[in-house]
């Protein structure tokens, strides 16, 4: 099988592929550089996404992630497990470049 994904590598791209080659090709694009990026409605978001904000945090002007949780002792708390893995996930990510800053809002207040 491994031979197989050396022959057909440059030949069959998914989307998943796509975001990823976006992740390794952001800091070459110059359009980037001044621009605002805001993510927002989503429940979840695979690695390769994870991956190309986290590229995106380093070349942008800034980047902005929603996620809509509830508390962790809410009753409905388990249904937003997927949320907090790519929260938890995201941060873990950014936490291994110096040059990011976070900032966190509770119903748009500042916390």
């Amino acid at each position: 099988y491994e031979e197989f994904e050396r022959e057909t590598a440059d030949q069959y791209r998914d989307g998943e592929d796509l975001v990823l080659q976006s992740a390794k090709q952001a800091g070459e694009c110059a359009y980037l550089f001044d621009k605002h990026i805001i993510v927002d409605g989503f429940d979840m978001l695979p690695l390769s996404s994870l991956l190309l904000i986290t590229a995106l945090g380093k070349v942008c002007k800034s980047v902005t992630v929603t996620f809509s949780l509830c508390g962790e002792e809410e009753p409905e708390s388990a249904a937003y497990q997927q949320v907090r893995s790519s929260h938890a996930t995201l941060l873990s990510l950014c936490e291994k470049e110096n040059d990011f800053s976070f900032s966190y809002e509770l119903d748009g207040t500042p916390l």
